[in-house]
């Protein structure tokens, strides 16, 4: 009986360890990662198609990053009504685009001309801040699938927040060392494109008219991150039972080895209320 013990003891450690979970893979912690949203997921969240022509035809882009998603890049935008767009600026700026081309914006099938994109006049630019980066686009009909109302008061620090976007799918984080010593770190990019995708995070701070998420890149960190094509899109808050729209990606910095700070342009700023009450 005491051996048929000990065999049914060391028998239950075995079913124990093999039941035992493995951390998560990093991609499926980050926004644009492993996480696919479901088609009913955030109807009002769209891609912002962003094509580049020469002469009539698309550019065919050269280097290292020659893939079809390069040739035909994108953003990450929302409606907040029902044929309004809710962006940032920096996606849409005319100096974006390569010497000698027209940049064309498509979104559901449909072109956006230059006329009917509104950028905020307190806008910092992509060479300065990226400080009230934000931008409108108006289509022609009601076409918004769903539309995403905006926050009106600040939430607490450590609020959750969730993010949506069309970016890669892994933003691995480089280290960048200059001539004169210092060392940068910042997001690159990897994996799948264009597909959109969903994270959840807590709100880091509120500063400067900005809300800030903070990301772990190590494996099973729990925290979601964003990466290039997601620029754009919203930070998701919630107003009681309501989500609705806090914040518009601007950009993304390393802050170490392990950790990225996304920088959202909030909507409950006084610059950001002035832009779009006009609405």
């Amino acid at each position: 009986m005491a051996r048929e013990t000990v065999w049914l003891a060391l028998a239950l450690v075995a079913s124990l360890a093999a039941c035992k979970k493995e951390p998560a893979p990093v991609s499926a912690v980050k926004i644009t990662g492993g996480e696919l949203a479901d088609v009913s997921d955030y109807p009002a969240v769209v891609k912002l198609e962003l094509n580049d022509y020469t002469d009539g035809k698309r550019d065919q882009l050269e280097g290292e990053n020659n893939t079809k998603t390069d040739k035909q890049n994108n953003c990450t935008a929302t409606f907040i009504g029902p044929r309004t767009l809710l962006t940032a600026a920096h996606c849409v700026e005319v100096s974006q685009r390569p010497p000698g081309s027209e940049r064309r914006y498509r979104v559901l099938g449909q072109d956006v001309p230059r006329e009917r994109i509104r950028i905020s006049k307190t806008y910092g630019g992509r060479n300065g801040d990226l400080d009230s980066d934000l931008a409108i686009l108006t289509l022609e009909g009601d076409v918004a699938p769903a539309t995403m109302k905006v926050a009106t008061v600040e939430p607490s620090i450590g609020a959750d927040v969730e993010m949506v976007g069309y970016g890669w799918s892994e933003s691995p984080i480089r280290e960048i060392k200059h001539d004169d010593g210092t060392t940068i770190f910042a997001p690159g990019r990897g994996g799948t494109f264009g597909e959109r995708r969903k994270g959840t995070n807590k709100l880091f701070k509120l500063e400067g008219g900005n809300a800030y998420v903070r990301a772990d890149d190590r494996v099973a960190s729990g925290s979601a991150g964003i990466a290039k094509g997601d620029s754009g899109g919203p930070l998701f808050v919630r107003e009681g039972e309501e989500l609705v729209i806090l914040g518009i990606l601007a950009t993304s910095n390393g802050v170490d080895k392990n950790t990225t700070e996304a920088k959202y342009t909030a909507v409950t700023s006084e610059r950001s209320r002035a832009f779009l009450q006009d609405l």
